[in-house]
């Protein structure tokens, strides 16, 4: 995925709106909640391992804090970075898996994969050999699998609506995507801009003949020297890797976004 924040867009375009902000529900095993973050859990985790301090509570969580708690905790051990540049939509359902799971949901997946048990590397390995028709089956069965085990629980109609409302998301994925990216990319063209020009004032003139993005995130841009290049040749959003290059060989290189940050000849 492009602009390498997918994990942005889910938590503000999603996540936040179906967690809503502070609540406290009698009985609630998770006790006071915010944004999701619950003081019995997740609050309680983060503390142990040092995310946030050990004497905050739960009202006075920034949203701020709360994203960095989300990233350690949730995206990071499934290692969302990675699943993400095979379809953003596949991270979607398993990060929101992780922030709401229903016991045996992952025992179910694993057997959704063919799997004797839920591991996310071996998962990430079925996910790579997948055409888009099957990983658009996959996402069906995950997102069904988690309906079947609330059926009968008594907050049946609130999970069944949190999945009518992902599935819409994920309709809009690459709405969010093409929007944040575009807005992204002004930032990073005013920060190219001030710095050129703080550099022309500086003397400093020495300028590379070709830079690209050769990690196909568009924030590290760097000379024709380094190799492994990739780029977004089909305009589709995602990174496709072109071989190796050396300062030797020529190429044509622009962008196919809509407002692309560089277009070099």
């Amino acid at each position: 995925m492009k602009c390498n924040d997918l994990l942005e867009i889910i938590l503000e375009k999603f996540l936040k709106v179906a967690e809503g902000g502070y609540t406290s529900l009698p009985g609630d095993p998770g006790g006071p909640t915010k944004y999701g973050i619950a003081t019995n859990f997740a609050l309680k985790e983060a503390k142990e391992k040092g995310i946030v301090s050990k004497d905050l509570n739960v009202k006075d969580l920034t949203w701020e804090q709360a994203k960095t708690i989300y990233k350690k905790l949730y995206w990071e051990p499934i290692k969302g970075d990675e699943i993400a540049e095979i379809d953003p939509r596949l991270v979607v359902v398993l990060f929101d898996t992780k922030v709401n799971p229903k016991k045996g949901i992952w025992d179910r997946y694993a057997e959704i994969l063919g799997l004797n048990n839920w591991d996310i590397d071996k998962a990430i390995e079925v996910f790579r050999k997948m055409d888009l028709e099957e990983r658009n089956k996959i996402i069906d069965n995950f997102i069904n699998a988690r309906l079947e085990l609330y059926k009968g629980h008594r907050y049946e109609k609130g999970y069944r609506n949190r999945m009518k409302e992902l599935k819409s998301f994920l309709d809009r994925i690459g709405v969010y995507i093409d929007t944040y990216c575009a807005n992204y990319n002004k930032l990073l063209r005013s920060a190219y801009a001030e710095k050129t020009r703080r550099n022309v004032q500086e003397g400093s003139r020495r300028v590379d003949p070709l830079v690209i993005d050769l990690d196909g995130d568009e924030i590290e841009l760097v000379n024709i020297n380094r190799s492994n290049a990739m780029f977004d040749l089909t305009g589709s959003g995602f990174a496709n890797r072109t071989g190796w290059i050396s300062g030797g060989d020529a190429f044509l290189v622009k962008s196919k976004m809509v407002e692309p940050i560089f277009d070099f000849y």
